[in-house]
């Protein structure tokens, strides 16, 4: 291939939006195979009776699991990265992230949690209110909609740490600062408050991921090059880390934070084959798609899962999860289309 003689960290902006694709598809895959794998440790699925089946099912969640979660921060730190890079007004940055988050996620979260606490739990409004604004997750452990709480905090705090970054004397200090910090402060919490730090590690611990993100977005705007055997060996390793967490018993945090490092791998891997079928058009196309919906899809689907299985459906069974995931996609398009009437609404006001 003619100038490909080393990996180019700009194909990783280049295919970003495939990237967010296969993540967020990877993502439906993972929350299937863990119900499906919870319906096989609970005796309810005999793996004898469909060796063939559990066998691809179980292998994709123990080699995979949710990597696509820990692609989708990473690249989320690289997109930040460039969008400050082209305009760093604070006001006009904060005011177009959150808006582009927080439309949504209040449009399904409000009837989300309405369904789920009013009508499956009977809670009070001040639980529902609690879910919505995301203080049952440290507080009981809710993980429902997570995701979404993590990136608005990530909002906050992303300026901060791409002032950090781009510090010309301490940029590589500052990086290194940073992840001691983030990687430490999960575990620093745990030990101060086991139940807190427990509830929040699915999100604390993907916090390192987004720093890199942002480190990274520089080198990958510059579209700096890495020698093939350096890209190779570095596959390599993150591979063997998984091995690990894989065949031997690792902490929960330390587990989590080499599925990091993997899925860094994983990248390094998509992107090159993703690269090499660029010319499948057809396929990039679909990809794309799925990137362009991937945070309405996101929401749709994880809640249409977490009311079937609320309302009695069995997620474990692939006719009623694909039925779900048709519908899911399908809204997504729908919230898509309804937040960008929204926002040209609010456009059209500030005009007047």
């Amino acid at each position: 291939m003619k100038n490909d003689h080393k990996f180019d960290l700009g194909w990783i902006s280049r295919y970003r939006s495939e990237l967010f694709g296969i993540s967020i598809l990877s993502i439906m895959l993972f929350h299937f195979t863990a119900d499906f794998g919870h319906a096989v440790s609970h005796g309810v699925i005999d793996i004898a009776d469909f060796p063939i089946k559990c066998g691809l099912i179980l292998g994709y969640l123990r080699v995979f699991g949710s990597i696509g979660v820990e692609v989708f921060v990473f690249l989320s730190g690289m997109g930040l990265y460039y969008s400050f890079t082209k305009d760093d007004r604070l006001g006009r940055f904060y005011k177009k992230r959150f808006q582009r988050i927080l439309i949504p996620y209040i449009i399904v979260g409000v009837i989300f949690w309405m369904i789920k606490d009013f009508y499956y739990k009977g809670v009070d409004p001040v639980t529902f209110l609690k879910d919505l604004t995301f203080y049952s997750l440290p507080s009981r452990g809710v993980h429902t909609l997570w995701f979404i709480g993590l990136m608005l905090g990530l909002y906050i705090v992303f300026p901060v740490i791409f002032k950090m970054l781009e510090s010309k004397k301490y940029r590589t200090l500052n990086f290194v600062i940073l992840l001691a910090v983030t990687y430490g402060f999960p575990v620093l919490l745990y030990f101060v408050n086991a139940e807190v730090g427990s509830n929040c590690s699915i999100a604390t611990t993907r916090i390192p991921l987004f720093v890199i993100g942002c480190y990274m977005g520089r080198y990958i705007k510059e579209g700096r090059k890495i020698p093939w055997p350096a890209a190779v060996i570095f596959v390599a390793v993150s591979f063997m880390m998984k091995y690990t967490i894989m065949n031997f018993a690792t902490p929960p945090f330390f587990g989590r934070y080499f599925s990091g490092i993997y899925s860094l791998g994983l990248v390094v891997t998509v992107i090159t084959l993703l690269h090499l079928i660029r010319n499948w058009n057809w396929l990039n196309a679909v990809l794309r798609w799925f990137g362009k919906y991937s945070l309405e899809i996101y929401l749709t689907h994880v809640s249409l899962r977490n009311l079937m299985k609320a309302a009695g459906f069995h997620a474990y069974r692939m006719s009623q999860y694909g039925i779900m995931l048709i519908i899911a996609v399908i809204l997504a398009v729908g919230l898509s289309k309804l937040t960008d009437v929204i926002e040209g609404k609010k456009r059209k006001g500030r005009m007047k």
